[in-house]
């Protein structure tokens, strides 16, 4: 069972890394694959940049970007 989890982000360049060792840790102990999907909300900070890096270390991790600010409904139904 893959398990995706959806994080719609504004601004959070100093959170994303946080957040996602903490997710990462938890499913180190079960069995089940799991995604985590950013999805950047037009960010004017370096959010983008540790998505980046992110997803270059680390399979797990899928991002898509905006170029404006949407808003995290629009995130979500992306």
């Amino acid at each position: 069972m893959l398990i995706s989890i959806i994080v719609p982000l504004y601004n959070e360049e100093t959170n994303i890394s946080i957040l996602h060792e903490k997710v990462s840790n938890v499913f180190l102990n079960l069995s089940h694959q799991f995604e985590i999907i950013f999805i950047n909300d037009g960010s004017t900070d370096q959010s983008l940049n540790v998505l980046k890096s992110l997803s270059e270390r680390d399979e797990h991790v899928k991002y898509i970007s905006f170029s404006n600010n949407f808003g995290k409904e629009s995130a979500m139904y992306c």
